[in-house]
């Protein structure tokens, strides 16, 4: 088989590629509608809310319901669709390059695991439990809990986010614009990341609440949505050229 330097991927057959293209449209679109519906949400606590806002325990927080929740809806299709496109990266690159997807694909399918919990658990276990006043626990779970778990859970996510991001750009090595674009934007995520983490951390200890994960939510779901057209066209000129 000849290789070229102009594609990262070696699948013989277009309709993986074809597959791989969808994907990353879907993936794109879902985490479009998902900050649409997540800039919704007003923040009513945490460092961003207006006035201070709300305070512990958040337990008047039940009529915020579902204008707030809504986001995490489609959220854990992002988090299923992310899984999905790393998989079929690392179906289809060239052999030279399936360490750095296969290592994507590990962290990716981590993180996947990890929102989808997360966001599984606000959505089905916090609402319900302040309508039926069981609130014991509720405080350390909430959204609205800058020190709780679920912001821990998306700082911890997002981060390790920066990982396969770091990974893709050995993968997309091409040598097209379209892949100096997506390992740009991919750098610059992990770059401008790894800032903010290392500045907040240093200005605020331990006590940064919600700021560092507004600032890595923003730069990844930012960068997955570029990105992933811009790797769906990778996808669509490979099938093009199996022929498709």
């Amino acid at each position: 088989m000849k290789r070229t330097n102009d594609t990262p991927f070696t699948l013989e057959a277009a309709q993986p590629l074809r597959f791989g293209a969808v994907t990353s449209y879907a993936l794109s679109i879902v985490t479009f509608i998902t900050l649409c519906l997540a800039m919704i949400a007003v923040p009513i606590s945490g460092a961003h809310a207006p006035g201070g806002g709300i305070s512990y325990p958040y337990l008047e927080t039940v009529g915020q319901f579902p204008r707030d929740y809504l986001w995490q809806y489609s959220a854990l299709i992002m988090a299923v669709l992310y899984a999905i496109q790393a998989a079929v990266i690392a179906a289809g690159v060239r052999p030279e390059k399936k360490i750095y997807a296969n290592i994507g694909l590990v962290f990716s399918i981590m993180v996947s695991l990890i929102l989808f919990v997360n966001y599984y658990v606000q959505v089905s276990v916090v609402p319900v439990s302040l309508m039926s006043g069981e609130t014991a626990g509720i405080p350390l779970l909430t959204q609205y809990n800058p020190h709780g778990v679920f912001i821990a859970m998306e700082e911890l996510a997002f981060s390790l986010m920066l990982i396969p991001f770091l990974a893709l750009v050995k993968v997309f090595d091409c040598r097209t614009r379209t892949c100096a674009a997506i390992r740009i934007l991919f750098g610059a995520a992990v770059i401008i990341s790894a800032a903010a983490f290392i500045y907040l951390s240093i200005r605020f200890g331990l006590d940064r609440k919600d700021r560092y994960e507004v600032v890595v939510i923003s730069v990844t779901w930012l960068t997955l949505i570029v990105n992933s057209l811009l790797i769906a066209r990778v996808f669509r000129a490979a099938a093009i050229q199996k022929g498709a």
